[in-house]
């Protein structure tokens, strides 16, 4: 256990952290994998060691997300870990330890988000885990929707409710990606600390919400220039492309797009703001107020008429006292 110093955000003893893995990563791909070429070595340590946040600003974003999905094609071009045949069990394995440690990570020390749109954003900190998770249930029951997981009890109470979808639910990426989103966003309803990804799960079944989040990935993170400015190039993964703006344009035979700083400020001036313009681009929806939402105080006669009353009580009784861990979570050294 790394010592962990009394600050609010950004808690530096993560620079004791992060320093300790990139020895151990370092160490690691020269023991195990030393026919690899010492540079390409250089370059996968590099991967690794940005997937877990950057010691100097003490924060975590979804391009370090990407860092970790770059390591592991790296290894997988390489040979030195990882084959094409092996991806549905990196996905479905690999990456939810990743995501639970990642989340460790930002509780214990205390870790900002990197390039948050704040409410508005699909979430603070990640993207992959809601796709994989979707992904996942795109075969679920009918009767298992996405709203499902905002009524998941947060500790081991049973679920409440007629359909045991535990087979489904346990484990899945999405359904702890909302939890922990639960977890850490108190004090308001999770309507208001988490609105777009309160309306596509409340709005939507599996198929399109997961078709949304594909294009929120390709638009949200790897086409937005200050998530890409951070990405990390090499003989393995060079940047051997075109802007696809610039790309366009030269076909085109006119002047350069504007930059995305410009583009985003015209979408969200035509969309009438920034939350709007994202759930009508990846998910087809229109902003609801939040009168209007299920979840809404003047609608909770719904819920309780939908479930049940006794059961709606255990719900919320179930969930009642569970509160932050002000120490944050230990994490093993």
């Amino acid at each position: 256990m790394l010592p962990l110093s009394q600050t609010r955000f950004g808690n530096p003893a993560f620079r004791d952290w992060h320093a300790k893995i990139c020895r151990s990563i370092s160490e690691y791909l020269g023991k195990h994998n030393a026919a690899v070429d010492p540079a390409k070595r250089t370059e996968l340590s590099a991967y690794y060691s940005t997937s877990f946040g950057d010691h100097t600003r003490l924060d975590y974003g979804t391009g370090h997300e990407v860092s970790f999905v770059t390591f592991i094609y790296a290894m997988e071009q390489t040979g030195a870990l990882v084959a094409a045949e092996d991806r549905t069990a990196v996905a479905t394995r690999v990456f939810p330890q990743y995501f639970n440690l990642v989340r460790k990570l930002i509780v214990a020390y205390r870790l900002e988000p990197a390039g948050s749109h704040g409410v508005w954003s699909l979430d603070d900190y990640q993207c992959l885990p809601f796709l994989f998770g979707a992904a996942q249930l795109l075969t679920a029951p009918s009767t298992l929707r996405p709203r499902a997981a905002l009524f998941q009890p947060l500790d081991d109470t049973p679920p409440v409710g007629d359909n045991d979808h535990s087979k489904w639910t346990d484990g899945n990426m999405f359904f702890e990606a909302v939890a922990f989103v639960r977890t850490v966003k108190r004090g308001a309803g999770f309507d208001e600390t988490s609105p777009m990804l309160y309306q596509i799960m409340m709005h939507l079944d599996w198929t399109p919400l997961f078709a949304g989040l594909v294009r929120v990935w390709h638009g949200e993170v790897l086409d937005k220039f200050p998530v890409a400015q951070h990405f990390l190039f090499g003989d393995i993964f060079p940047a051997s492309w075109v802007p696809k703006d610039q790309h366009n344009a030269e076909e085109a035979g006119e002047a350069a797009a504007p930059n995305i700083f410009e583009r985003l400020r015209m979408e969200r001036a035509a969309a009438g703001g920034l939350g709007g313009n994202l759930l009508h681009r990846y998910f087809y929806l229109q902003p609801t107020n939040a009168s209007d939402l299920p979840n809404s105080v003047d609608n909770q006669a719904r819920i309780r008429a939908e479930m049940g009353r006794e059961k709606y009580r255990a719900l919320t009784q179930a969930n009642a006292h569970l509160e932050p861990n002000g120490n944050g979570i230990e994490i093993s050294g």
